[in-house]
């Protein structure tokens, strides 16, 4: 793969991911669509028969409010992502930035399956690896040789 490939392949790639974050987290964001977004994620881990307890939407405020900070903060990353897809050479820190914290997350949901033993997480993981929207393991160093070249070439 030549190195103009190579980087327009990885802007695609961000492009992509800042669009899954986008369309995956907004009914997070929006206090009339996070509960049937819950209802759904719970009928869905019903039919699939991954066990655990029942995903319930909270009952004040408070919490709800976390739910939308949340959800606004992970649309924030997508417009983020989709920001930086348009100029890479000049915004390389926000894909890696979001690269690490993909990858601090994967360390957070493996603690949790392992602590909990709740197979929903698993899912949640290998649903995600087959989406391909999972690269953080491979994120940071692609980024990191992808900026090396774009970097070079100035």
């Amino acid at each position: 793969m030549t190195n103009v490939s190579s980087i327009a392949s990885f802007r695609n790639w961000v492009l992509g991911a800042g669009i899954f974050n986008v369309v995956c987290a907004f009914p997070l964001a929006m206090p009339f669509l996070y509960r049937s977004y819950f209802a759904g994620i719970d009928r869905l881990n019903t039919a699939l028969a991954l066990g655990g307890q029942h995903i319930k939407s909270p009952d004040d405020g408070a919490h709800a409010l976390l739910i939308n900070t949340a959800g606004l903060a992970l649309v924030l990353v997508g417009l983020m992502l989709i920001y930086a897809a348009g100029n890479l050479k000049e915004r390389m820190g926000i894909p890696v930035l979001n690269g690490i914290v993909r990858l601090v997350f994967s360390v957070l949901l493996v603690y949790y399956l392992v602590a909990e033993g709740d197979r929903r997480l698993w899912y949640m993981r290998a649903s995600r690896i087959r989406g391909g929207l999972s690269g953080q393991f491979r994120y940071v160093p692609f980024a990191t040789v992808i900026c090396g070249a774009m970097c070079s070439e100035s």
